[in-house]
């Protein structure tokens, strides 16, 4: 039988990232980014949109502490136009938040956290990036920071290499462990043991399983839109993708967000 990890949007979620994992949320935040929070609030996660053109931008996981603000985001696999999709959300909380600040110099850190899936091996565990200007060793803008997290590397890191040393990213590490691994990753530590408790929780409730399966079919479909797409035209593949996912009785808010087509292009197709 399937067990459903946090590398799922609706298990992170579930696990973590909601009102009543508060605490554990917290505690994966500071480890993660080495903070100091005193408290944390889920904000809602749908931005704003200046006019009715604009497509919609639903976070996965926003927070916000006294200094920062965080976008925390799952990414379940990894496609050319991703970073572009990111930044667009970071950039939207930005701009909400200085918008409606008194100050731009109060503008608190804006972070967002990507963990994701399918970069690769090769490349860096974590990076950093910022406005930056290498050749002149200036910073332009010191409030915005996006920080990803390669989770292939540590994956295999703990299955083929280093154990002792993938365990020096065991905050990340336990979001896509199955039991037998998770009981020695998390063991001694009472929050991470936490988090043990509720994914395993939630593998044996029928609703969790029914949203991550079909979130698990969306993301092999999407997937197949990414290798297929450039060779058969974005637009027209992702309407033949959303037919199949309609199809597959998935709702519209997840294919509009796999297939960038807007709710009202998605309702049409169900009419015909």
């Amino acid at each position: 039988m399937a067990f459903y990890t946090a590398r799922y949007d609706a298990g992170f979620k579930n696990a973590i990232g909601c009102e009543s994992q508060k605490d554990l949320l917290k505690y994966f935040l500071e480890k993660t980014l080495d903070l100091s929070i005193e408290e944390l609030v889920l904000d809602p996660k749908e931005l704003e949109k200046p006019n009715i053109k604009i497509k919609t931008k639903t976070l996965d996981v926003l927070v916000k502490t006294k200094t920062e603000t965080i976008n925390l985001e799952i990414n379940n696999g990894y496609y050319n136009s991703l970073p572009i999709r990111n930044f667009a959300y970071i950039s939207s909380v930005f701009s909400n938040s200085v918008f409606k600040g008194d100050d731009y110099l109060d503008t608190k850190m804006h972070i967002q956290l990507n963990i994701t899936w399918g970069l690769g091996i090769e490349k860096d565990i974590k990076s950093c990036y910022m406005m930056y200007d290498k050749d002149n060793n200036k910073c332009y803008c010191d409030k915005l920071k996006i920080i990803e997290i390669n989770m292939d590397k540590i994956m295999n890191m703990w299955y083929y290499g280093d154990k002792k040393k993938a365990l020096e990213y065991k905050y990340f590490l336990m979001l896509d462990l199955e039991p037998k691994d998770l009981d020695v990753v998390c063991k001694g530590d009472k929050m991470m043991e936490k988090y043990k408790e509720k994914i395993e929780k939630l593998n044996e409730d029928p609703e969790f399983i029914e949203v991550v399966s079909k979130e698990k079919d969306a993301e092999m479909v999407h997937n197949t839109l990414i290798k297929e797409g450039y060779e058969q035209g974005i637009s027209s593949r992702n309407i033949e993708i959303a037919k199949n996912m309609l199809n597959k009785g998935m709702d519209i808010s997840t294919i509009s967000e796999c297939t960038g087509l807007s709710k009202e292009e998605i309702e049409e197709l169900k009419s015909k």
